[in-house]
């Protein structure tokens, strides 16, 4: 797979380019799913609480990929504004 070059803009603006390998990224991100989606099921067929990322960690996830391209577009730093955390996404004491 082809390398992508890719802007990084932070607080002090566009910063150096970063060249990376696709097939790497996707590589990694598989070894770290799997595992997940696996622990996802066992919670399931068993009935425990599952203890990885919940709906919680995605909407947020959204805000800072909306950011980024936000970001991207406008070459200026672009704030992730988070509201409070809903109860029911709140961490519970594993009993």
């Amino acid at each position: 797979m082809a390398d992508i070059s890719i802007g990084v803009i932070g607080a002090g603006g566009m910063g150096s380019r970063h060249v990376m390998n696709l097939h790497r990224y996707v590589k990694g991100a598989r070894e770290a799913y799997i595992p997940e989606l696996t622990e996802w099921v066992h919670s399931i067929q068993s009935g425990q609480d599952f203890s990885g990322a919940n709906a919680w960690d995605g909407y947020m996830s959204l805000l800072v990929t909306d950011a980024c391209i936000q970001s991207l577009q406008s070459g200026m730093p672009v704030p992730v504004s988070i509201s409070e955390r809903p109860p029911f996404y709140q961490e519970r004491e594993l009993q």
